[in-house]
């Protein structure tokens, strides 16, 4: 298997919510379904040092389908 380096990155990026409005970071992928399957670390500025993890799904051209909130 060669791993290539995905030039659109970064697939996805902190947001305005309180809780993954910092990072988010630590992924682990699963493709199942015709879907790639993401789940990842968060952190915000509401709750210091707190972690929380998040979910999203994208398409196998990682096109992001639905980024689910907390």
């Amino acid at each position: 298997m060669k791993l290539i380096r995905y030039s659109g990155n970064p697939i996805l990026k902190p947001r305005g919510d309180d809780w993954e409005s910092v990072a988010v970071f630590n992924p682990s992928a699963v493709y199942y379904d015709g879907k790639i399957h993401l789940h990842y670390r968060a952190v915000g500025e509401y709750y210091p040092y707190t972690s929380r993890l998040g979910y999203a799904v994208f398409d196998k051209e990682l096109n992001l389908i639905k980024r689910y909130q907390n």
